[in-house]
């Protein structure tokens, strides 16, 4: 009697496109603010009066409830890349430091914009939004959780392929720069927690370390370079 054995010929698993799942993610963060400033206007910061904050949580409910929604949306994605990304740079042999703060970076910045997204949720309640203190509470919990918790764990995202990229390659020299240019900035607009003038940096923060994160998912390489 003879044995066969079977082996297996495929190349590596690169997991998935994190190029586009880093794209998906942004997209439903930047449908989320369209939506929303489609359907009643820029939801209202912790700076705002209390009139017009009273005033946007009671008439504009369905902006509100667009915005949560595309938020929870966009973590699941922001979940799948974080995994994949991480997942990537261990295949590329960064196995060290890198591909874990990609993890805790990816978990804090998911957790963060579930939970803005549910206090988001509940300040489309009826019955929440007559109360302007709870009202006031639940505003200043999303804004901090999907606003400067959201930003500065997306800089630890970047500095977990930043870092090792400095000594790799695996990222174009002006993109490196920049990423560390942009996690500077999600780490410095944790400062408007403190100082309200800050609170410009937070889109730049946001949006432009999620479009380096899409674009660094794209030219990411899928193998690890023999030499």
């Amino acid at each position: 009697m003879t044995e066969t054995v079977v082996r297996r010929t495929s190349g590596p698993q690169v997991g998935p496109p994190t190029g586009a799942l880093a794209l998906l993610s942004t997209l439903m963060f930047v449908a989320g603010v369209a939506a929303s400033a489609i359907a009643g206007g820029v939801i209202p910061s912790p700076t705002s009066p209390d009139d017009v904050v009273r005033t946007y949580f009671s008439q504009h409910s369905t902006a509100v409830l667009v915005t949560s929604a595309f938020a929870l949306a966009a973590s699941a994605f922001l979940a799948i890349f974080a995994g994949a990304l991480a997942s990537r740079l261990r295949l590329l042999g960064i196995t060290r430091g890198g591909a874990g703060l990609v993890q805790i970076g990816g978990a804090g910045a998911v957790i963060l914009t579930v939970l803005s997204g549910f206090f988001l949720w509940t300040l489309t309640r009826p019955e929440i939004v007559g109360d302007l203190v709870v009202v006031r509470a639940l505003q200043v919990l999303a804004f901090a959780s999907g606003g400067f918790g959201f930003a500065f764990f997306l800089g630890v995202i970047l500095l977990g392929v930043a870092g090792p990229a400095r000594h790799t390659g695996i990222v174009p020299g002006i993109v490196l720069q920049i990423g560390f240019v942009l996690a500077a900035v999600d780490a410095l607009a944790l400062v408007g927690m403190v100082w309200s003038p800050l609170y410009f940096l937070l889109p730049v923060a946001r949006f432009g370390s999620l479009i380096w994160l899409t674009y660094v998912g794209f030219v990411l390489p899928k193998s690890r370079a023999r030499g």
